[in-house]
């Protein structure tokens, strides 16, 4: 399962270098149980230093997400309203066994999924 949403500044904000601001969108993104968003900046912003300090949306969750940029370019950037930002993927969840984690099911009464990785090492 992949859906892909972009999204669109809501109001005029100017971000000055090397400092942090926020940017409410106007897309409202679905993101079902079992589900991850991933937010990717566009290549306009990202070849300039800008990206977004936190770029997951954990399912179930529905709304219009609010963006956390960084600026660390050289210079002052300007965000119109109405412009495309960023894009958000949506993905099925799955561990490192290839198995999906649809939230629902506790595969062996411990509060985790049979084969989770949890405390594992990578």
């Amino acid at each position: 399962m992949s859906k892909r949403y972009e999204l669109s500044i809501k109001e005029r904000r100017d971000i000055e270098s090397r400092s942090f601001g926020t940017i409410e969108t106007t897309t409202t993104v679905t993101i079902p149980e079992g589900c991850v968003g991933f937010i990717g900046i566009r290549k306009r912003y990202g070849s300039k230093g800008i990206f977004v300090t936190s770029p997951f949306l954990w399912g179930p969750w529905e709304g219009c997400p609010t963006l956390d940029i960084a600026n660390m370019g050289g210079t002052m950037e300007e965000f119109l309203q109405g412009e495309a930002i960023a894009h958000v993927a949506i993905v099925r969840e799955v561990d490192l066994e290839g198995t999906v984690n649809d939230g629902l099911h506790d595969h062996n009464g411990s509060g985790e999924s049979k084969g989770s990785t949890t405390g594992a090492s990578l």
